[in-house]
């Protein structure tokens, strides 16, 4: 079974490729993202029925567009 842990990192990656790719000021990029974020959290509760989606929305920033500025790459 996975752990807060493993949740916490996978959160940070999909939040670092949301704003360090040269697409994140893109919306379709971002839809994108948003896109696998839900179908994970959709996996992710059927493993474990207290995985708490809201708390891992808001963890990778679903759906959210970055500003041009808070964007890395």
């Amino acid at each position: 079974m996975m752990t807060r842990k493993d949740y916490e990192l996978i959160a940070k990656a999909i939040t670092w490729a949301r704003y360090t790719s040269t697409h994140a000021d893109n919306h379709i990029y971002q839809e994108g993202i948003d896109r696998v974020v839900i179908e994970l959290c959709e996996s992710l509760k059927r493993e474990n029925s207290r995985f708490d989606t809201p708390k891992f929305l808001a963890a990778t920033q679903y759906g959210k567009l970055p500003r041009r500025e808070e964007v890395v790459a």
